[in-house]
């Protein structure tokens, strides 16, 4: 069994989850010490840049796993309608071999 979160950066659970004094920088680092995956929740309204994407690929164990979520327009079925005025019946992921290679991700 995979066990996470929704998020790594929430300061809300500083003194609860993550100890009191414990930077904003060592949280992933610390919460991968507890989980097996998280949640990227920021993919929802933008993509990351790809220094920090390093960054967090750089502090977790191997084996941890991030899990992105879909961009807000990918499930927003209302998106395109109220930006052309047509309306959406879904949307199309293209998942080539790239994803296949772990290397190529976080």
């Amino acid at each position: 069994m995979i066990l996470g979160t929704s998020s790594f950066t929430a300061t809300g659970r500083q003194g609860s989850f993550y100890p009191k004094g414990l930077r904003p920088a060592d949280y992933l680092s610390y919460y991968a010490q507890h989980f097996d995956t998280v949640e990227v929740d920021s993919t929802f309204y933008a993509t990351p840049n790809v220094n920090v994407v390093r960054s967090w690929n750089a502090k977790p164990p191997e084996g941890f796993l991030f899990a992105a979520k879909v961009p807000e327009l990918c499930g927003d079925g209302n998106y395109m309608a109220k930006r052309s005025g047509k309306q959406c019946c879904g949307a199309v992921f293209h998942l080539s071999n790239y994803l296949s290679d772990k290397s190529n991700f976080f």
